[in-house]
């Protein structure tokens, strides 16, 4: 797993700043401006990112543009508060499709010109940390995302061309696909150490809610146009105009022990419990059924040691139990070439695993 953690603040000056320009290959031109600093009780940061790039392939360009705004505060050594403010969004036009002879002949050549990709996402957060005691940690961290994900395309095989129409006298018109998302999320945690039986101990127990609502809107005759245009045709409607809302609550505990000096034994449980209410319109057979509800119930348990016998040498492993629900893309092909089994299940599995580590 992949864990983003992005700059911090300089808190040993009132203001500071920093500034990284970059040119490259393809006409890339970056440039990323941070600014930061404390004053008394108050943390500040924040960074303007913008990027663009012409594709190593003909006919593909890239736009990103991010930002980012934390603000804390400290009011005193129990309690600490992080505001902050996220947003990515970036354009890409797409080169197409190629198979294998035409890679083979030449790997620059593009496919497609009027083919783009863009979504835009923001998730400003709210997190607490309070120390009410040495050994007592509580956290709570509030977020919600919004935004959405687009494309408009000419959709088609690599050997079918994107080309003028000799009868019409334009392109052909292209395919329509957004996607917008509205999900939040609270989580509250307990951290508590303590002793038993001579060994200091600790264990974590949590709760956490969701509620996500995406609307998919798929399919829609877009415009003959060559330009990034999400547009459809006067009079008509997308074949897919689905919502899906889900409620979601979680609860885990895990606990970590000292059983011995050199031997740390770890235990966890997870217990989550959700649905999803499927609503909307569809034109297409092959999707899941409008009004549908789809539902889980599970517990997921999990247990690891890490043994040191020696400072530099380490045995570990664990066992954990992991679930994936089936998602919306399971649930709706995306092509007519595709199709979809409507008693598709949500999947059950294990990790286990077991090494040694030299440090």
């Amino acid at each position: 797993m992949l864990n983003m953690v992005t700059k911090k603040a300089d808190v040993t000056r009132v203001i500071g700043g920093e500034n990284i320009s970059t040119i490259g290959s393809f006409n890339l031109l970056s440039n990323y401006t941070s600014v930061g600093g404390r004053y008394k009780k108050f943390t500040y940061f924040g960074y303007i990112s913008r990027r663009t790039r012409e594709g190593y392939r003909d006919e593909e360009y890239s736009k990103n543009q991010g930002e980012l705004v934390r603000l804390s505060y400290d009011p005193n050594s129990k309690f600490h508060f992080d505001f902050e403010w996220t947003r990515s969004s970036y354009l890409i036009k797409l080169a197409g499709p190629l198979n294998d002879s035409m890679f083979l002949a030449d790997p620059r050549q593009s496919t497609r010109s009027r083919n783009y990709y863009s979504p835009t996402i923001s998730i400003p957060s709210l997190k607490m940390k309070w120390t009410p005691t040495e050994k007592t940690k509580f956290y709570l961290n509030a977020s919600w995302l919004f935004g959405d994900r687009s494309s408009v395309l000419f959709d088609g095989a690599s050997t079918v061309p994107d080309t003028i129409s000799t009868l019409t006298g334009s392109f052909a018109a292209r395919r329509v696909d957004i996607d917008e998302f509205n999900s939040k999320t609270v989580e509250l945690k307990v951290h508590q150490s303590y002793s038993a039986f001579g060994r200091d101990h600790a264990v974590v127990v949590g709760v956490q809610l969701l509620d996500n609502l995406l609307r998919r809107r798929q399919m829609g005759t877009g415009s003959t146009n060559s330009n990034y245009d999400l547009r459809i045709k006067e009079g008509t409607a997308f074949k897919r105009d689905m919502n899906y809302d889900s409620q979601n609550l979680a609860a885990f505990i895990e606990n970590e022990f000292q059983l011995v000096q050199k031997l740390k034994v770890t235990t966890g449980a997870r217990f989550e419990s959700g649905a999803t209410k499927i609503s909307g319109t569809s034109l297409l057979a092959r999707d899941v059924n409008i009004g549908d509800v789809l539902d889980h119930n599970f517990i997921n348990l999990s247990a690891g040691f890490l043994y040191t016998p020696i400072n530099f040498f380490s045995v570990y492993g664990g066992f954990a139990q992991c679930y994936r629900p089936a998602t919306f893309k399971d649930l709706q092909s995306g092509a007519s070439y595709e199709t979809v089994d409507l008693n598709i299940k949500d999947s059950h599995g294990y990790n286990a695993e077991i090494g040694v580590l030299f440090i």
